[in-house]
């Protein structure tokens, strides 16, 4: 386990952990952390010009589930509506449709 994800748990162990979206602590056992990742077209490495570039760029977003579907809603991404979901396959369990069937 890499020394930032160590770091984030030890947080959410000790109930310290901030959701950066609602403000509020994370006692939920799953949370989101979004970090980015550089990617450049050049066959050099990346390299920064300070320490605090490469801390900047090191930065995460560490959210609730709820709070990042909420944010991925804001930005315009297509989204599953999971009461739809829940009906079709309750309508499915229903009809006997994606049960596995044994003959005698």
């Amino acid at each position: 386990m890499n020394s930032t994800i160590q770091i984030i748990m030890e947080k959410h162990k000790a109930g310290k952990l901030i959701c950066q979206k609602c403000k509020k602590v994370i006692f939920e056992p799953a949370f989101i952390v979004v970090a980015g990742q550089i990617i450049t077209t050049l066959k050099a490495p990346t390299i920064f010009t300070c320490p605090e570039q490469a801390a900047n760029y090191a930065q995460g977003i560490i959210m609730h589930s709820v709070c990042w579907i909420d944010t991925l809603r804001e930005y315009g991404n297509k989204l599953y509506d999971m009461n739809e979901i829940a009906k079709k396959y309750n309508e499915e369990k229903k009809n006997g449709m994606g049960q596995n069937k044994t003959s005698k």
